[in-house]
């Protein structure tokens, strides 16, 4: 399911836009839901709440806010640590551009949207974001289950059993190694923290000398010998 949020405080615009993002994506066959805000504080609340999109439609300047969409794209980048989601900022004038790149946005549109610009946008993210929808297999009960990488937060070893934390709150467990995970998932951004502990870095929210935070409030260990190679792993994939 491919994910898309317009948050624009015209909801003639956000309309309009629905219906070209629907029609191509329909067109393409492309499974999709679109969600649409008027308000950065009711988006920046589903952040917060682990909530994540594959692209955002975001205007710059809200009228009746004080925080404006440039300083929410640094929000999500900086402080939820979200490289997942793709950025592209719309806007009527032309000189935001240059103050955008520090959230690095995929994309800047100019008001009012010319249908082929957004299609172009939406085969590019499809293309894109279709790595992140690599799946996640194991058995349970004889049967096959499957979970996109991109919802799971973070693997738990308890004994024999591997508990699934994933985002919206959702949770499953099956009977595994927690070595096997990582063999399968370190070279997807997955990485362990602890030895009982798989974690997805498009998940993390905060890095601390002895913990890592989770996007959902969840507080993952760091092993004490682990500490170093976390702020190493860390510097890496921010400077990636």
């Amino acid at each position: 399911m491919f994910t898309i949020a317009i948050c624009d405080d015209n909801d003639v615009f956000c309309k309009e836009l629905a219906d070209t993002v629907k029609e191509h994506l329909d067109s393409v066959r492309v499974e999709h839901e679109i969600f649409i805000y008027h308000s950065i504080q009711n988006i920046r609340y589903d952040f917060l709440e682990g909530i994540i999109y594959d692209l955002l439609f975001l205007d710059i300047v809200f009228d009746a806010e004080t925080e404006s969409g440039d300083e929410l794209g640094n929000f999500l980048r900086n402080t939820l640590r979200n490289e997942y989601s793709q950025i592209v900022y719309v806007s009527g004038k032309e000189g935001f551009a240059m103050k955008l790149f520090d959230s690095r946005p995929f994309q800047f549109l100019i008001k009012p949207l010319e249908k082929q610009k957004v299609d172009t946008v939406l085969d590019k993210i499809i293309q894109i974001q279709n790595v992140g929808r690599e799946l996640f297999s194991y058995n349970f009960s004889a049967k096959e289950y499957r979970i996109e990488l991109r919802k799971i937060l973070y693997f738990r070893s308890e004994g024999r059993k591997i508990k699934v934390i994933c985002t919206e709150g959702e949770e499953c467990f099956y009977y595994g190694k927690i070595s096997d995970v990582y063999k399968e998932l370190r070279d997807k951004k997955f990485f362990s923290p602890h030895k009982s502990y798989i974690v997805n870095y498009y998940a993390v929210e905060q890095w601390c000398r002895n913990e890592i935070i989770m996007i959902n409030g969840d507080r993952v260990p760091v092993s004490r010998n682990k500490e170093a190679e976390m702020r190493e792993l860390q510097m890496k994939y921010e400077r990636g």
